[in-house]
C-alpha cells in the first residue's frame, strides 16, 4: 500500500509509462492477482528510472581504500610515519628494549 500511496503522489507531469506500469503491478499484488515479488521489482524499477533510489556499493569507496599488507607493515607506518627504512632498522631494538626493560 505504501508503494500505491508513494505513485500516486508522484506529480501528474512527471508520470510516464513506466510509473503505470509500477501502478498496475502493485494494485494487481494489492488485490492479490501478482506477487508481492512483481510489486517490488516493478516499484523498484520505476524508482531507480526516476531517481528516487539508486543502486550504492556495500560499502563506500572511502571504507575500501587500500589494505596494508601485514601487522608488521602497520607497526612500521605507525612508528615512523611511513618512513620504513628508519622504521626497519629501529623496529628490533624497540622490541628487545621492551623485552629487557
Amino acid at each position: 500500500m505504501d508503494a500505491i500511496e508513494f505513485l500516486e503522489e508522484w506529480p501528474v507531469e512527471r508520470r510516464g509509462l513506466l510509473h503505470g506500469a509500477a501502478c498496475d503491478t502493485c494494485y494487481s499484488a494489492y488485490d492479490g492477482r501478482k506477487s508481492v515479488e512483481a510489486a517490488h521489482k516493478a516499484f523498484a524499477t520505476w524508482a531507480r528510472r526516476v531517481g528516487v533510489i539508486e543502486d550504492v556499493p556495500l560499502a563506500p569507496s572511502w571504507m575500501t581504500g587500500p589494505k596494508i599488507g601485514s601487522a608488521h607493515e602497520l607497526t612500521v607506518k605507525t612508528l615512523c610515519g611511513g618512513n620504513h627504512a628508519a622504521a626497519a632498522n629501529n623496529l628490533p631494538r624497540a622490541h628487545e628494549e621492551e623485552r629487557l626493560g
